[in-house]
């Protein structure tokens, strides 16, 4: 599975996507607009970039619905 195909959907759909495939998640990290308050990552946040970290596995950004 390439990292691309879990951007937009929530983080819980993509982790079981990855972990259904067999790949593993290196990291997920939080991005918000500037100024704003970064709160818990959750099961509902959207995957806005996901990045290939080769051995490491997949590093997912994600971000807060509106």
């Amino acid at each position: 599975m390439r990292a691309e195909n879990v951007i937009g959907f929530t983080l819980k759909e993509a982790r079981n996507m990855l972990n259904d495939a067999g790949e593993k998640i290196a990291s997920v990290k939080l991005t918000s607009p500037p100024k704003a308050e970064l709160t818990d990552i959750d099961d509902y946040c959207r995957v806005i970039k996901a990045i290939d970290k080769g051995e490491e596995g997949i590093e997912l950004i994600v971000c807060k619905p509106l």
